[in-house]
């Protein structure tokens, strides 16, 4: 039993980078294929600002997702459970819903599950750090500094969460209320690339934190 135990542990990064990079590579053929079947995105105004936006939300998103979970197997080591092998392909199905449909008649419905995406792949990161935080394995990440309850915690976890959420929803109220053909539709949309810049900075935060704490940051 230990044996196998050992060896699922030494596979795992092996197996999640492989699959996600699988996922995240049909994802990215779904949206340069949805780029090129929506003529909208080349016949110029509003509604073709508002689909580019919407193409960077979902490269943004696809990028970012790559690198939370290329940074959780890079630092820690576990046991994969199921629910770990079957996370990603939900998680792709959010990315399929995103790239697919930039219509901006579904708009609201887009940016809803964008948020939904941003809760579920929290909530499940949240369950890995829970579950790696107990094996001695990974003890030098939440020793000192790291273990400070508020890194691995409430508020680094769903607190960013709690205001990246908000934040889309806002942008998804902006365009209920003025149309997705509006320039509050194109504010929203601005807002919610920052939401997703904002991300990618605090995936930066805790990787350089894990793996350059006594080096020069890059």
């Amino acid at each position: 039993m230990e044996e196998t135990r050992a060896r699922a542990k030494a596979l795992t990064p092996t197996l999640i980078v492989t699959l996600l990079s699988i996922v995240q590579a049909l994802c990215l053929e779904v949206l340069w294929s949805s780029v090129r079947e929506h003529t909208f995105l080349w016949e110029g105004g509003i509604a073709a600002v508002v689909g580019w936006l919407q193409v960077a939300i979902s490269f943004q998103g696809i990028v970012v997702l790559w690198i939370v979970y290329l940074g959780l197997v890079v630092r820690f080591v576990w046991t994969p459970r199921i629910l770990d092998m079957v996370v990603p392909f939900i998680l792709g199905i959010f990315e399929f819903v995103l790239a697919s449909l930039l219509d901006p008649g579904w708009l609201v419905y887009w940016l809803l599950t964008l948020a939904g995406m941003f809760v579920f792949g929290t909530l499940t990161n949240a369950n890995i750090f829970k579950l790696v935080s107990t094996l001695p394995e990974n003890r030098e990440h939440f020793d000192g500094a790291a273990a400070n309850p508020r890194l691995y915690g409430f508020v680094s976890l769903y607190g960013p969460l709690a205001v990246f959420v908000l934040l889309i929803l806002c942008s998804a109220g902006l365009v209920a209320a003025r149309g997705p053909h509006s320039y509050g539709a194109v504010a929203g949309l601005v807002l919610t690339n920052l939401v997703l810049v904002l991300q990618f900075l605090q995936v930066r935060f805790y990787w350089n934190r894990a793996l350059f704490h006594d080096t020069t940051q890059t």
